[in-house]
């Protein structure tokens, strides 16, 4: 399993890309893979999940180009559309639940959605509505990680 957060996030989907046979799944917080999707070619499902705050302006929502070093990344929704496709899912993203990780947001701001079957995983986007670039995350966020990390072991 690989959490990280911006550059390590960025890291994990990096990691997932080149050791996916080694890699069960990634949990990316305000990350992105490369814009380029022949770039990864991942020999084995990886699960995935990003978690995303709309409001971020560093790693921005919609996709950009870093200010440190001037690579094009795509956007969180972009993101997981590669993990789809790497991981073989079906359908679109459906939302399944809202969950309450963001302390600077009111209520549950996080919504979970992800795809109806995918390859041997799961694919993931929890968007945070209105959530910041560097979360302030509640009690349960470290919870909720560990607990999906748990179900999502790597594909036999």
């Amino acid at each position: 399993y690989v959490a990280g957060v911006p550059g390590g996030a960025i890291m994990a989907h990096r990691l997932a890309c080149d050791l996916s046979d080694k890699i069960a799944a990634i949990f990316s917080v305000s990350g992105a893979t490369y814009a380029d999707a022949s770039k990864c070619k991942p020999t084995s499902p990886v699960s995935v999940v990003e978690l995303h705050g709309d409001a971020d302006d560093t790693v921005v929502y919609d996709g950009g180009t870093s200010r440190e070093t001037g690579a094009s990344y795509p956007g969180a929704r972009d993101t997981i559309a590669h993990w789809k496709s790497y991981d073989g899912c079906v359908g679109e993203l459906k939302e399944r639940k809202t969950l309450d990780l963001e302390s600077s947001v009111a209520g549950a701001e996080t919504h979970v959605e992800s795809y109806d079957t995918c390859v041997g995983g799961s694919v993931e986007l929890w968007t945070a509505k209105g959530g910041p670039h560097a979360p302030r995350f509640t009690s349960s966020f470290t919870g909720a990680v560990f607990d999906w990390l748990a179900d999502h072991p790597k594909a036999k």
